[in-house]
């Protein structure tokens, strides 16, 4: 079927989705999604001069019009009206529409990018949204985001330095040697641990990007990385980017969420290269000790692994006991790096400051790597690190004894209306029992329906969460008790 529009044919329009363009000449174009005579990408169409006050009934006919244009104002504009038989194209839109058109081209993301882990909580978070939009009183105990402000000190540290010029221009590419030296003096007063601040620190843009970048340093299509079951969802999009294969560590109540590295099976071992841990643990809560530390160097060595410690929750140990560093266990710098950040220790979650230390063939190829992504973070933030590692370090020891608190709060009001949840002996999560009859998220969905509490599902961690919710110790001890109220009373 063909008609004619202005004087230029179309073929295959009827009853087909198509965009109109028009251009800073005046020029318009018809565009035709999907076209039987070319299937795998768009067809462009006759030109035509003018503006339009009426599309031909024949191909307007129950279609969707998606007129996409860069308005006068340089806003990029979407606009979708339906057009029926007959109707007319107003001189409003019309005008609407003038700027420069903006041509859709039928390009296929990498197929790296389809591997990706779905983010299981978006669509918590949006839930938790609405309902807070709508006027809901919800306690939001599902994320991970530090409540409290960073010391005054590293805020003024901060400021000083954003007032230097000279941070305004562009740092060193593997960032200040300061903050490196700062680092290492960290690491000796904190764990007794030496480090060269020239080869065994990296600094990172967040521990999140250091777990990424690791996965797609090391990592080749259809190569091995263990990983912790239940545990942090980003080790797993790295592993993905790079095409490779994760096998999980089960991390069960029964071994204290400890990995049994017995279990392995040989040829997993055999094909692994990276092995994530992280302890103090998210989500679980659970603390290792030592001697886990020195089994795994062990097992790193027999079977040709590098490890990758996070420990995202290093200061943050509870009834008088220090979570141990990986790089404490003799031998450690040579098959692994630890990896910490500011975020939990100082409250600098929005600041995105980390660093990797340990093995000196590792922290070079995170510096290679990231010499192509990256021109150094902002000095000032850098400035303000040193401030943080160097400085009064009093408030580290206040925010564990507030987490602290904030645990024996919420765990001892929920035992005290007898609901069982065992305290964790690190981090600031809860890794609560769900009640018999429920799973995961429809326990989850529960308390937020009925109880107006937010909390994250364990499956979302791995398929070793199910039977569990995280809850986030992140608001002041009333709101805690509150929620173990809420919680107790839709549980019992």
């Amino acid at each position: 079927m063909a008609w004619q529009f202005r004087g230029h044919p179309v073929r295959e329009i009827h009853g087909l989705p198509y965009t109109i363009h028009q251009f800073q000449n005046g020029q318009w174009q018809i565009v035709i999604d999907n076209c039987p005579r070319h299937p795998a990408g768009y067809t462009f169409i006759t030109p035509m001069r003018k503006p339009f006050r009426r599309l031909p009934s024949g191909a307007a006919r129950s279609a969707r019009l998606l007129v996409t244009t860069l308005a006068r104002q340089r806003k990029s504009s979407i606009y979708e009206i339906k057009l029926f038989e007959g109707q007319v194209v107003s001189r409003r839109a019309r005008r609407s529409w003038l700027g420069r058109g903006v041509m859709r081209v039928n390009i296929q993301m990498a197929d790296r990018m389809a591997r990706l882990p779905k983010q299981f909580f978006a669509d918590l978070t949006r839930r938790v949204q609405a309902e807070i939009e709508a006027g809901r009183d919800i306690i939001n105990l599902g994320q991970g985001n530090p409540d409290l402000p960073t010391p005054p000190h590293i805020v003024e540290a901060l400021r000083e330095a954003a007032l230097d010029p000279a941070t305004h221009r562009y740092g060193p590419f593997r960032g200040m040697a300061a903050l490196k030296e700062a680092v290492a003096a960290f690491y000796a007063r904190t764990y007794g641990i030496d480090l060269d601040p020239d080869t065994e620190v990296a600094i990172l843009f967040g521990g999140k990007a250091g777990l990424v970048e690791v996965s797609e340093i090391y990592l080749n299509p259809g190569d091995v990385a263990l990983v912790p079951d239940p545990g942090y969802p980003d080790y797993w999009s790295g592993i993905a980017l790079a095409g490779a294969r994760m096998v999980t560590l089960p991390l069960t109540a029964d071994r204290s969420f400890l990995p049994d590295f017995e279990a392995v099976a040989d040829a997993d071992w055999q094909a692994a290269k990276l092995l994530f841990l992280n302890y103090p643990h998210n989500p679980t809560g659970a603390t290792a000790p030592a001697s886990l530390y020195t089994d795994l160097v062990e097992q790193a060595r027999k079977h040709d692994v590098w490890v990758v410690h996070d420990f995202a929750y290093g200061a943050i140990g509870y009834d008088g006991i220090q979570p141990p560093s990986f790089l404490q266990a003799p031998g450690a710098k040579e098959v692994g790096i630890e990896l910490y950040t500011l975020s939990k220790t100082y409250n600098m979650a929005g600041w995105r400051v980390a660093f990797a230390v340990g093995n000196p063939d590792m922290i070079a190829a995170i510096n290679l790597f990231q010499d192509h992504y990256y021109v150094s973070l902002f000095p000032a933030v850098q400035r303000a690190a040193i401030a943080a590692l160097t400085g009064p370090q009093d408030c580290v020891e206040n925010l564990r004894m507030t987490y602290e608190s904030r645990r024996n709060a919420f765990v001892g009001a929920l035992q005290s209306l007898g609901v069982h949840c065992p305290p964790p002996g690190g981090s600031f999560f809860v890794w609560m029992p769900v009640p018999e009859g429920f799973k995961a998220v429809s326990y989850a969905d529960m308390l937020l329906e009925k109880a107006g509490v937010a909390v994250a599902p364990g499956v979302g961690f791995g398929a070793c969460g199910e039977g569990y919710v995280r809850i986030g110790l992140l608001t002041s001890e009333d709101r805690l008790r509150e929620a173990a109220h809420r919680i107790a009373a839709v549980t019992r």
